[in-house]
């Protein structure tokens, strides 16, 4: 993401994602053709290793290579992405960089900063329970009423609209945005109970769960 400028930064980040919901979604169809576990253990995991090939074509975070003092390649990676964006810059941009000192904090440290202790918290509690919403609705697909695949499917297709919908964080506020996010998918949660026990069969529970996803 530090190879895109801050500009295109959302629309890349949901990008990425939305292409996490095509292999969701494609998941549904090679397991409609495999069934049985292993094979689709083996068509989903084979294909993982054209990646190798990215440690030849992607080049090293220039952030990274500055932060240990190799200034030079970081120079050499920041003209080529350049000249591919039709950009002049001066010879030696980053030279200035060269004797800048870099210091590194442990652990102990953001523990320390009552800052960012507080926010590492609230990152670490945010990410727990975002986790085990998702993937507990989304594992949980097999025990809902209709058929196991489309209602797998379907877990993924609803991702779409929740990435599009990320496209108003600069405009609404990303705080805002990601509240809004976690009340209706509580709310959703909480409500799976109320048709559980009063919509007769629970024919739309499956609505109430995609919703909370």
């Amino acid at each position: 993401m530090e190879l895109i400028g801050p500009k295109y930064r959302l629309v890349a980040g949901i990008v990425i994602q939305c292409f996490f919901a095509i292999g969701y979604v494609a998941l549904t169809a090679i397991a409609f053709v495999a069934r049985e576990w292993r094979w689709i253990e083996i068509v989903m995991s084979v294909p993982s290793f054209i990646f190798l090939i990215y440690y030849w074509f992607i080049p090293e975070s220039a952030r990274w290579l500055i932060s240990r003092g190799r200034v030079e390649e970081a120079e050499a990676i920041v003209q080529n992405a350049a000249k591919v964006n039709k950009v002049e810059l001066p010879k030696n941009v980053l030279q200035s960089l060269e004797n800048t000192s870099t210091t590194s904090e442990s652990l102990i440290g953001v523990i320390k900063a009552r800052t960012l202790r507080n926010r590492a918290l609230i990152i670490f509690l945010n990410w727990c329970v975002v986790s085990m919403g998702y993937y507990g609705l989304s594992l949980n697909s097999g025990s809902l009423g209709g058929d196991i695949y489309i209602n797998f499917m379907l877990g993924g297709l609803v991702e779409f609209p929740a990435y599009a919908m990320c496209a108003l964080c600069n405009k609404l506020g990303r705080k805002w945005m990601h509240v809004f996010g976690m009340m209706v998918g509580g709310l959703a949660c909480l409500g799976t109970v109320f048709v559980d026990l009063y919509v007769k069969g629970g024919r739309r529970y499956p609505c109430a769960i995609y919703i909370a996803k």
